[in-house]
């Protein structure tokens, strides 16, 4: 059963709130997977909230910079926006800030219209000679990335943590380029896991780039890039039919010493592993829980309790099938879990 964008929303406050991370870096990177899940209600939401932090700041610290940064966003959901209710809702918004802007602006200046401003510079765009600028962010965002699916993630939050500053300022030329890349990514690593998920995500970023390009030619090569990525999505779904769990690969622990990465990615297994489950797509939520069974096993005592949550899921994903099958929990998880739930509230001890 589909969640409603309510309930989308309090997810998010929840996790938010939970992991402690600045609204702006948990709106980016809801707005990341909304766009690569081809939510556009959720991404129109994410761009609001964008919108309505710096509004709220800006009546905070009285700067109009805030202002126009708000007005961005703000403009970016309008662009996207299909429901009239929340398009009158962000349109007031705007007149609501249009009004702010006027009584901080000062009087002997020339009038403001923050609407306007920003009208203006989604209407021309960059100017020419920002492509190369806008390829040395690509470039140098893409030297942050080293082998394996954690090497995904970290490349993934660069890109996102670029693409908010880009859609705040304006600069459509960089959010296009952005999210072509994030595509780029999710084809090139789905493709060497064969994760058709990954290949979702792909062709649904190379879709909203095209429909924010302007340049024919540009839209014709990401036109090119869909159908490319569905033919290698088509060619996954293949073997993933003929063949058992795979393994999307370890985390190299020399280039993750903290073990960011690993927790990273642990995360993100489970939230798309979590959402596959509600789908009823258990062989893709076993895939996912698998997955990062094999990352955190064996790691230390400091993940033991990762592994125990994830046996946990695994033994949710069993109990759906077995509703279907009325094949019993696996006897070697249910062993398994009962030892780690052990470890979990005794003294560390040797397994």
């Amino acid at each position: 059963m589909a969640r409603s964008l309510a309930e989308k929303h309090q997810e998010l406050e929840t996790l938010l709130e939970a992991t402690g991370e600045s609204l702006e870096v948990g709106y980016g990177r809801a707005l990341r997977n909304a766009i690569a899940e081809n939510d556009t209600c959720m991404e129109v939401e994410t761009l609001k909230c964008l919108g309505d932090l710096h509004l709220e700041k800006g009546q905070l610290v009285k700067e109009l910079k805030e202002f126009k940064t708000a007005s961005t966003f703000y403009s970016a959901a309008l662009l996207r926006c299909k429901d009239p209710d929340l398009k009158e809702a962000i349109q007031d918004r705007t007149a609501f800030m249009g009004k702010l802007a006027e009584i901080l602006q000062p009087k002997d200046s020339r009038s403001y219209n923050v609407t306007k401003e920003r009208q203006d510079t989604l209407r021309t765009g960059a100017p020419v000679n920002d492509v190369l600028r806008v390829a040395e962010v690509c470039h140098n965002l893409s030297l942050a990335r080293f082998e394996g699916l954690s090497g995904m993630y970290v490349l993934e939050e660069g890109y996102t943590k670029a693409l908010i500053p880009a859609i705040a300022t304006g600069d459509r030329l960089l959010e296009i380029e952005l999210v072509k890349n994030l595509g780029d990514l999710y084809l090139e690593t789905g493709k060497a896991c064969a994760d058709e998920s990954l290949l979702s995500k792909a062709i649904a970023m190379y879709n909203n780039a095209r429909t924010r390009c302007d340049d024919t030619g540009g839209k014709e090569a990401l036109t090119h890039r869909v159908k490319y990525a569905e033919s290698v999505q088509g060619t996954a779904i293949r073997m993933r039919r003929g063949s058992n769990v795979y393994d999307h690969g370890a985390v190299d622990t020399e280039e993750d010493p903290d073990g960011t990465a690993i927790m990273r990615t642990y995360r993100e297994h489970h939230r798309m592993g979590d959402q596959a489950l509600r789908k009823g797509d258990v062989d893709l939520a076993e895939r996912r829980f698998a997955s990062v069974l094999k990352l955190v096993h064996g790691t230390g005592s400091g993940h033991l309790n990762k592994e125990a949550e994830t046996l946990q899921k695994l033994g949710d994903v069993y109990l759906e099938r077995g509703k279907v099958t009325k094949k019993t929990l696996p006897k070697v998880l249910l062993s398994t879990t009962h030892l780690w739930q052990e470890q979990k509230t005794d003294s560390p001890r040797k397994i």
